[in-house]
Formats: C-alpha cells, sequence, structure tokens
C-alpha cells in the first residue's frame, strides 16, 4: 500500500495568553499613594493548544489487522463544545471517546473529512479535561476506499503512569471537594473552586503539563489553559456545568491581542464568565505582592458585556454562547462593594466604614463609565482629602507614625482597590 503525504493540519492554538498584567504594588509613606491599571499589557509564552497538529496521510485497502471497523459511538459523552459541531462530526467525537476513555493509542471512526476529525478532537478535549495524558497530536491516515480513518495520539506520559497520575489528581481535587460545606449552593461551589485554584496555583509561563490538569493539581504552576480545565474538573466532580472556552484577548493600551482560556459556568440556571487565571495575582509580569492581594474577584462571574470591555473575545466556533446579562453573582454586588455613584459621599462612607471595621482592603465597583470617572478623580488625581482623612484615623488606631499604601483601578472592569 502506497502511503502518500496529504497534509499537516493545525487547530487554531492558543499562542499566548499573557494578556495583561494585574496591579504592580507601589509602597509610599506618608499617605502617598500611585495607580497601576490591572490590565496593562506584559508578555508570557505560549499557552493552551487543544490539539497541536494532526498529521494526514491517504491509503489504499483497509488497516492492516483488523476488519477496518470503527469505534462504536458513545452516547451521552458531549459536552459544550461538542454542541458546536455538525452532526458527523458528533459523531466522530462520540466514536473517539470511546477509544480515548479506554486509553487506546490508536482509534479507528468513521469520519470521511480531515476537517470532521480535526474539529471533533479539538472539541472532545475541550469537554473531556479528564483526558489529561493526551499531547494534542496525532497522525491521522485515512483509508477512503473504506470510509474510516485511523488516529494514533501522541501521549504525554506513559501509559503505564496514567492510574498513578490519575490517583494523584484526584486526591488534590478531594482537597477542594472537602472544603465544601454540607448544602452549599452553586455559587459557593464556583467561588471556593476559583479560590483553590488560585491559592494552590502560581502562574508560570513554562510550567510543565501546562496544556492540561496535571500541571495545577500535580506541579501547582500552569497558564491559563491549565487553569481553565482544571476549574471544569472541580466543578464537574461538584456537579456544577462548566465550558472551557478559547479565545483571545486585546489589550486596550496597545491594540495587541492575545490566545486566553476561560469559563463559562452555569448557576442556578444562570450563565456567567470565570476566568481564574486573572484571578491570580501572580499573573503576568507586574503581579501584585500576594501578600497584600491573595485573591484577584474581577473575573469571578461576569457578564458578556463585561467580558467584552475587558477584552475577551471567544473563537467564532462557538456560535451557541448563551447572554450572560445577570449580575445576581457579581462579587462586589453581594458583599456591599458597588455603588451607583462615585461622588464624595459615597467614598467617604466607604473609606470610613474600612477604618471602623479594621479593613486593609477597600474594593469600589461602579455602575458605569460615568460614576468610576467621578470615583477616579476624586480619589487617585493627585493627594486626595477623601483619602487623608480616614488614614489618619487608621494610623492613630494601629499606633503608626506613617503608613504605607497603594492604588489600583481597571478601566475596563470600572473597579478602584486601596491597599493600606
Amino acid at each position: 500500500m502506497a502511503a502518500a503525504l496529504a497534509a499537516v493540519l493545525t487547530a487554531g492554538a492558543l499562542s499566548g495568553c499573557s494578556g495583561f498584567s494585574l496591579p504592580k504594588e507601589l509602597h509610599f509613606s506618608n499617605w502617598i499613594s500611585s495607580t497601576a491599571e490591572e490590565g496593562a499589557g506584559s508578555s508570557a509564552s505560549s499557552d493552551a493548544q487543544a490539539v497541536r497538529s494532526v498529521t494526514v496521510q491517504s491509503e489504499d485497502g483497509a488497516p492492516e489487522g483488523s476488519a477496518g471497523a470503527a469505534e462504536t459511538a458513545s452516547e451521552g459523552t458531549g459536552g459544550f463544545s461538542y454542541g458546536t459541531l455538525t452532526e458527523s462530526q458528533q459523531e466522530t467525537y462520540k466514536e473517539l471517546y470511546t477509544g480515548i476513555s479506554q486509553r487506546e493509542e490508536t482509534v479507528t471512526v468513521s469520519a470521511g473529512d480531515d476537517g470532521d476529525v480535526q474539529a471533533a478532537i479539538t472539541a472532545l478535549l475541550d469537554d473531556h479535561p479528564e483526558f489529561f495524558w493526551l499531547d494534542g497530536s496525532a497522525t491521522m491516515v485515512n483509508y477512503p476506499l473504506i470510509g474510516v480513518c485511523r488516529l494514533t495520539f501522541q501521549f504525554n506520559i506513559d501509559a503505564s503512569q496514567i492510574d498513578s497520575v490519575q490517583a494523584a489528581i484526584d486526591a488534590e481535587a478531594a482537597k477542594y471537594l472537602a472544603q465544601i460545606p454540607a448544602g452549599a449552593g452553586e455559587y459557593d461551589k464556583v467561588k471556593l473552586a476559583y479560590e483553590w485554584l488560585i491559592e494552590n496555583t502560581e502562574y508560570v509561563s513554562d510550567s510543565a503539563q501546562n496544556q492540561n490538569i496535571q500541571s495545577v493539581f500535580l506541579y501547582h504552576e500552569s497558564v491559563c489553559a491549565g487553569y481553565a480545565k482544571a476549574m471544569k474538573y472541580l466543578l464537574n466532580k461538584a456537579g456544577v456545568s462548566c465550558a472551557y472556552i478559547t479565545g483571545s484577548v486585546t489589550d486596550p493600551g496597545n491594540g495587541g491581542t492575545e490566545s486566553h482560556a476561560w469559563d463559562l459556568v452555569s448557576i442556578d440556571g444562570t450563565y456567567t464568565y470565570v476566568d481564574p487565571s486573572w484571578g491570580d495575582p501572580t499573573y503576568g509580569e507586574n503581579a501584585a505582592d500576594t501578600g497584600h492581594l491573595p485573591i484577584i474577584y474581577d473575573y469571578l462571574c461576569l457578564t458578556t458585556e463585561e467580558m467584552t470591555r475587558s477584552g475577551h473575545v471567544p473563537d467564532p466556533k462557538f456560535t451557541n454562547l448563551p447572554d450572560c446579562s445577570s449580575t445576581a453573582y457579581d462579587y462586589y454586588r453581594l458583599n456591599g462593594m458597588f455603588y451607583e455613584s462615585g461622588d464624595a459621599d459615597v467614598l467617604s462612607q466607604a473609606l470610613w466604614s474600612a477604618v471602623e471595621n479594621d479593613a486593609g482592603l477597600v474594593y469600589m465597583k461602579f455602575a458605569s463609565w460615568d460614576a468610576y470617572s467621578e470615583a477616579v478623580g476624586l480619589l487617585l488625581d493627585g493627594k486626595s482629602d477623601l483619602i487623608s482623612a480616614p488614614l489618619q484615623e487608621k494610623m492613630k488606631r494601629d499606633g503608626n507614625s506613617s503608613m504605607n499604601y497603594y492604588t489600583s483601578k481597571s478601566d475596563t472592569l470600572w473597579i478602584i482597590k486601596i491597599y493600606w
């Protein structure tokens, strides 16, 4: 059988995911502050890529050592990305699932089109982070006379290690599950997964196995693909619907675009977005001091409009995305940190309330650009009397003669933070 190399196909690899840097901490004494824009450009190495490459060959006849039969399609195995596929691609997806779930390195499917195979593989790996041993590369041999394709996948670990790695992953995931209190609602499970991932993972651009969940659960270092897939893995374990979304982010400062990955979750039937890697203060070159900012809640439960403002653009294949318009699970609204107005009275009340409650952080999210802009002008443009008076009182209560503090702001999500 004479084989001829037909093509090398590459799926839309996510090649960046550096996105925007988080606040860079600046300390100044005697109530002098400096602002840092959350989300100003940074750089990192390549991030997620569901399928790195599929090498395609075409051969006459049938596969050696078999009757050329395709795998039996596994029903009920589809996820959110499954819904982006055509009927023929969905059939290929289900056949692939059968073989991959049995950890077969070579899987035969009935697809007759190279594009169908590649789309099915990408969707399958998006929907099933538990297939962590797949490298994302495959060699496909097409047998057009009998209407099947045989794929040989590249594993990123030896097949003999899969069981032990799975056990280690599940032992880590069990730590998250053990923290879920009895009677916890879906929002509590989502928030806890977000916090658990951030507290137990550092954003490291060249981390090992960062295209799959091994990076998070075994090495506690990853990039956005690892964070987002691990989020899906944890929430699936907790019984919460979660989809892995790929796309790009655009830096509003310089217009640069990077590939990125995040999550779409359903909380009691309400869809909302979560970006766990952007919630980690170790993300980006100018990451804030984790001692002052352990978790950034800005990217927990966002609307479609907020994701668009922050530069998130889903891949075109996601034609089935819902319109996430509910703010019911917005962290700032739920915790009394959301303001319709940015006038002096509102800001003063928030600052003095933080002093009275001995809070080290003051968070303010605003309902509109106008309210946010007014607050920025009153609080951050120069040495604000609104900040000085409560700071002096805080210093007095703490018995200090000087105090270091800094501020940060997000022009995309309309958030101001003060750390003192």
